[in-house]
């Protein structure tokens, strides 16, 4: 065999393997250079039209991971949204029921009805300590949110689950954690003086004058030609929906809606 007869099966050898290292490496490094906040727009998105249903946590029986994908309130949709997004930002190293475990129960574990986060802003604070989530609300300009959160244990008749001690005694515990924050909010006449920092993807969570409660709404902040407007699962309209008005235009006539707490997704 001449010299030159090796050349082709060289270069077919080179070339199999530098396809062997090339696919290899495509599927170990992430092939996208999309952020989180651009997943849950596109996951929120595709939601739009699911119909509104409350009440889908509150099943039977022992405590357990319940979700769905064809029916949301405002929080299982925040929540559905995150941990997929979260699947697709982390190039599937993640898990989609781990990570809606670590959303959902105070330090990621189930262990009864009172280990879920039922006040949005111990939600907030789990999150934000394990740094999935950061509170932008003060650094964009918000005030002291100052009052007693208290609502579930004042109204333990609203909470059949209650019934048991263990599950009181954690949302005391909770309503103690959640006074010993320091918590900020942006009142709602100031929303046009500081919406230009709120990004698409922001979860925007709504408070409230109602006596010992904390968040009565929540949803995702979405910029539409130039308008900030809410992608959410509305009760009103029972159904996922984006926004006809502005955030400012949705909130303002709202009497149980005082101003908004702003929160970004880091990972």
């Amino acid at each position: 065999m001449h010299k030159s007869d090796f050349q082709p099966i060289f270069l077919l050898f080179t070339f199999l393997i530098f396809g062997y290292f090339n696919l290899h490496c495509q599927s170990v490094n992430p092939t996208s250079d999309k952020k989180i906040h651009q997943y849950i727009i596109e996951n929120g998105m595709s939601l739009i039209g699911k119909p509104y249903k409350a009440g889908t946590l509150e099943s039977e029986g022992t405590e357990r991971l319940t979700y769905f994908d064809d029916a949301f309130d405002c929080v299982t949709f925040v929540e559905y949204v995150l941990a997929k997004s979260k699947i697709q930002a982390m190039d599937n190293q993640s898990n989609f029921e781990s990570n809606l475990t670590n959303l959902r129960y105070r330090d990621g574990v189930i262990n009864g009805y009172g280990s879920r986060l039922h006040y949005f802003t111990e939600w907030i604070l789990q999150n934000c300590t394990q740094n999935h989530l950061e509170d932008l609300t003060k650094s964009i300009g918000g005030i002291p949110y100052i009052k007693t959160i208290n609502f579930i244990s004042k109204n333990k008749s609203k909470y059949p689950k209650l019934r048991d001690d263990d599950a009181v005694q954690n949302i005391k515990t909770s309503e103690r954690r959640l006074k010993n924050h320091k918590w900020f909010y942006i009142p709602k006449k100031s929303l046009s003086k500081v919406q230009h920092r709120i990004q698409d993807g922001d979860i925007i969570a709504f408070t409230t004058p109602i006596s010992g409660l904390d968040i009565v709404h929540t949803g995702f902040a979405k910029w539409v030609n130039g308008k900030l407007c809410l992608l959410h699962a509305s009760e009103t309209e029972k159904k996922v929906v984006l926004t006809s008005l502005s955030l400012e235009e949705y909130i303002m006539p709202n009497k149980n809606q005082s101003g908004i707490i702003v929160v970004r997704c880091l990972k």
